[in-house]
């Protein structure tokens, strides 16, 4: 049986490209100075599943294109399939975690720069935990098998298990990450207001305060007699904004200066947001993976959709790049090569 050649290239193009950009990925965070805290540690726990899936499709690929025939059941295979099942699920909950953490970090009024070794743990290990149980179930039924051009994977027989172990999964993971993509969207939205809002008292009362101070200096004796003017009713914004901030505080004080804490929250939204694009590529290159799903369920085939789902194999590659643009990776490796240069 001959096999789809233009398929099985574009497929393994997109593996390598991810195995090359993963594998790049992991050796600069190794070489580089990276800050050790819980955004960096959900990216390089995401960059190692995507670093073995593409390496096991990979190779399952380069033997394909290179022997010039299609996959087998065997030994090998149900290895594949077991591997590719175990890190592609592991993606899917990485995202969902990453996705999870920035939502917890951008709602949260405390600051996360110097998060507990502990959650860090939890996080990372927990987007492994049912994957490790899927995978294993389809060991255990022994339901690996050839299941595209490149790579093996669970057997289409019975027809509800791809969607029990994997597919059914990923729809409900999706789901979740386009909801709190958009409440997260929404939730900035009405803090920049709140924000803005309390800017506009806060130098107001700046101001009142300056001008009170003013004219006690120019007449002390007068200023004395007169009792200062009443502080001013905080309108219904400032309350929410006063309590969202810091509820153990006076909401009067809070609008007098600007908490160190609030600063570090706001930093640690301005970092956690670097975590969103990888839930936005990873959705839209899984949207042609979806639509073949969604085909094939209702007994069609398509041969441009095959083509298309290839796209899925990108995924990777482009973690990868999203990691190197957000963490400026470039610009760190020249920072380094001069300083090895100039020693």
């Amino acid at each position: 049986m001959a096999i789809d050649l233009p398929l099985v290239i574009v497929t393994l193009t997109g593996s390598l490209l991810s195995l090359l950009g993963t594998a790049f990925i992991l050796i600069c965070y190794l070489i580089l100075p990276q800050k050790r805290h819980i955004r960096h540690a959900l990216i390089i726990n995401l960059t190692v599943a995507d670093f073995i899936n593409a390496a096991n499709n990979s190779s399952s690929g380069l033997w394909v294109l290179l022997m010039n025939t299609p996959l087998r059941a065997g030994t090998g295979c149900t290895i594949n399939g077991f591997v590719g099942q175990l890190s592609i699920q592991a993606v899917d909950f990485s995202i969902l975690i990453i996705t999870i953490v920035t939502l917890w970090v951008v709602t949260s009024t405390r600051s996360k720069h110097d998060m507990k070794l502990s959650y860090i743990f939890i996080f990372c290990g927990g987007s492994w935990a049912l994957p490790l149980i899927t995978s294993g179930i389809a060991l255990i039924m022994n339901a690996y098998g050839p299941a595209a051009t490149n790579w093996c994977w669970i057997d289409e027989e019975p027809v509800y298990l791809r969607y029990v172990l994997t597919h059914g999964w990923r729809f409900l993971i999706i789901g979740a990450v386009i909801s709190m993509c958009i409440y997260i969207q929404v939730y900035l939205r009405r803090h920049s207001k709140l924000m803005d809002v309390v800017d506009d008292g806060q130098s107001w009362k700046e101001q009142s305060l300056t001008q009170e101070f003013s004219y006690e200096s120019e007449a002390p004796s007068i200023g004395k007699l007169r009792k200062a003017p009443p502080k001013p009713k905080l309108t219904r914004y400032e309350r929410v904004r006063a309590v969202f901030v810091r509820p153990k505080i006076d909401p009067r004080n809070e609008l007098m200066l600007r908490p160190q804490s609030q600063q570090d929250q706001q930093k640690s939204i301005q970092k956690a947001m670097l975590l969103h694009a990888y839930p936005i590529f990873y959705i839209l290159l899984w949207l042609p993976g979806i639509a073949m799903r969604i085909s094939q369920a209702t007994g069609h085939y398509s041969y441009v959709l095959q083509v298309m789902q290839a796209s899925t194999q990108f995924i990777g590659f482009a973690n990868a790049v999203t990691f190197g643009w957000n963490e400026k990776i470039g610009e760190q490796l020249k920072r380094k090569l001069q300083g090895n240069l100039e020693k």
